[in-house]
């Protein structure tokens, strides 16, 4: 019988030296510890993949490396770049890490993979196309050198190919054991095939060109798309050939991800960070590692906020404490499946999307604004969320999600680490722009507090992160101000006020009152046709009655009403409903509507009605 095993390998014994030390040293071999490559390829989203089932094969190094290792049903927690990739750096929740809007970034308290491997003898390097993932917004922490490409003077974005060649300018201080970044943005839009298929603009996305879209459109867009997910896949297979030959006898575990999904006109928009819908949170994780992670393993559900916890456990690092992720590499070393009792909380808080979403099982729950949305979905049944749940069908599980949304959304901003800002001159506009991400003004965008509510199931009832300080209970409907009061059906028409369409619901504070609250209306019917109008206050209905022509002004009692936000309704009868104009090819959509535009309101006031004049 051969003994050799009794002689441990100097690796070995350096391993336990260690331990019995009390460190956390990394997996070691024969060759020496792993090298790790995380590559993310922007705006993925995994049915796109074969490997997830799509019908065509666009990515065949994806399907290698998921045949060979594992393929995990990701989740993002959030719908666009920046918060999602600080999220995959730190294993935080964008609700903790606080990098969510256009002018944050990443906070220095913050721990990054990079920054842990850096400390543990690897070399780290990252290249990226996308500025967000950049130095500016603080994700080169832990890196030797993140680099950005930006706009390379041939007018577009970087390719796949230019961020390998950027890659290889650098492989010679690469020296093993290295932690290396590669971000990929050849998906997001602008798509242009790199087989010269038409391109599509960002602007073509935009919902203000839908009707002018021609025919045919939606299915090219998705062609030009699926043809940009090849080329970075051809770029994927091609740096992993140089590592091989340029450090082929090193192990090195492979983590391809994406940052967020993208949407085609699924719930009528195409793009990215304006919804949570599963076609935005979907995304591919593949881990590679061969002879430590078996071949074909399929662990279900999981986090991208997982993948900073796993690739330390896989390195048998040391845990990464204080994180929201948790570690899959049992998982991935046993074949067992991943925890499915998990809630995933996914959040975007920009400009003017403020959304919060909680997947549990099968169900899902999606709160928002603008527009508002209050919607529960049951994906067993209802994968691409077409069919909201209504009252009373929704009532039997909608608190147990309401309440645990708003739990998980207020412990986790109650663990947040301190606000970071970007310095107003490392700012760059038209990279945003360019990349479809408008509007805003520097400093904080968030509209959703550090404290919320469980949501009501009721559609126009509230969301539960009003703040009640900043409304008022009298609107002038003419003044821009009156904006975050807004929540349903209503436009901007000119100087008599705002039109709905054919419902309207507003937010009020019902102010304590020493007797009754008085409801106050003021408006104008512009068309000749009859109409009627029915006001809801919360649950009551205050008023159906005939609408008078022209300028109207209306009072009605609404009773005793309890202190706090309630919705104001305003429905009229029959629904005012445009023509459509302009044609999609040659087709046409409708003539002119020269009608005028129906109802208007001018203002809207609950006021005590001891204080109402008689």
């Amino acid at each position: 019988m051969s003994r050799r095993w009794l002689r441990p390998r100097p690796s070995v014994l350096a391993l336990a030296a260690c331990l019995s030390a009390g460190c956390h040293a990394p997996v070691v071999t024969d060759q020496g510890p792993p090298s790790v490559l995380l590559v993310v390829i922007d705006t993925l989203r995994r049915d796109h993949l074969k490997t997830y089932g799509y019908s065509r094969e666009t990515a065949p190094t994806l399907s290698r490396l998921a045949a060979e290792g594992a393929a995990v049903d990701g989740i993002s927690p959030t719908s666009w770049t920046k918060p999602a990739v600080a999220s995959l750096f730190t294993g935080l929740s964008p609700l903790r890490h606080q990098s969510i809007g256009q002018f944050d970034r990443l906070p220095e308290s913050a721990r990054t993979l990079a920054g842990q491997l850096h400390a543990r003898g690897y070399k780290t390097l990252g290249v990226t196309a996308n500025g967000f993932s950049s130095a500016r917004y603080g994700m080169d922490q832990g890196f030797d050198e993140l680099a950005y490409l930006g706009d390379l003077g041939h007018g577009s974005f970087a390719t796949a190919e230019e961020v390998n060649q950027e890659v290889e300018r650098r492989l010679s201080t690469l020296v093993a054991p290295y932690f290396l970044f590669a971000h990929y943005l050849d998906p997001h839009a602008p798509y242009d095939p790199p087989d010269g298929g038409q391109p599509v603009r960002i602007q073509d996305l935009e919902m203000q060109t839908f009707m002018q879209r021609p025919p045919g459109f939606l299915a090219r867009a998705i062609d030009a798309y699926d043809a940009e997910i090849r080329r970075a896949d051809r770029a994927l297979d091609s740096l992993l050939r140089r590592l091989s030959a340029g450090d082929g006898a090193r192990p090195l575990l492979t983590v391809v991800v994406s940052d967020h999904g993208e949407e085609f006109q699924e719930h009528g928009r195409m793009g990215h960070g304006q919804t949570l819908y599963q076609e935005v949170l979907e995304v591919p994780i593949i881990f590679h590692w061969p002879g430590v992670i078996p071949a074909g393993s399929r662990p279900g559900r999981a986090s991208l906020l997982d993948v900073f916890p796993t690739v330390l456990d896989l390195l048998q690092a040391k845990p990464a404490a204080g994180v929201d992720g948790i570690s899959l590499a049992t998982v991935l070393r046993t074949r067992r499946p991943a925890p499915i009792d998990r809630d995933y909380l996914a959040h975007v808080d920009v400009n003017e999307i403020h959304y919060l979403a909680l997947l549990r099982g099968d169900r899902k729950l999606i709160l928002g604004r603008y527009p508002n949305r209050k919607e529960l979905f049951d994906l067993t049944h209802d994968p691409r969320e077409q069919a909201n749940i209504d009252a009373p069908d929704r009532h039997a599980g909608w608190e147990a999600l309401a309440r645990a949304l708003a739990a998980a959304h207020n412990d986790l901003r109650q663990r947040a680490l301190p606000m970071a800002a970007v310095a107003a001159a490392t700012q760059d506009p038209q990279a945003l722009a360019a990349l479809g991400y408008v509007g805003g003004t520097p400093g904080p965008s968030r509209e959703i507090p550090d404290h919320i509510l469980p949501a009501g199931p009721e559609d126009d009832g509230l969301l539960g992160w009003e703040e009640p300080r900043h409304f008022k209970p009298c609107l002038e409907m003419a003044s821009r101000a009156v904006g975050e009061q807004l929540v349903e059906g209503w436009y901007e028409a000119d100087a008599d006020g705002r039109w709905s369409w054919p419902r309207a619901v507003v937010t009020l504070p019902a102010p304590t009152a020493r007797a009754g609250l008085t409801l106050h209306l003021r408006g104008a019917r512009k068309e000749a046709a009859p109409a009627r109008i029915r006001v809801r206050l919360a649950t009551n209905t205050l008023l159906d009655a005939p609408l008078p022509p022209g300028h109207f002004e209306l009072s009605v009692s609404a009773g005793r009403i309890p202190a706090g936000l309630v919705r104001l309704s305003l429905e009229r009868t029959p629904a005012y409903v445009p023509a459509l104009m302009g044609t999609v090819g040659a087709r046409p959509l409708g003539d002119e509507d020269h009608r005028q535009l129906g109802v208007f309101w001018t203002a809207v006031c609950l006021a005590d009605e001891a204080d109402t004049p008689r």
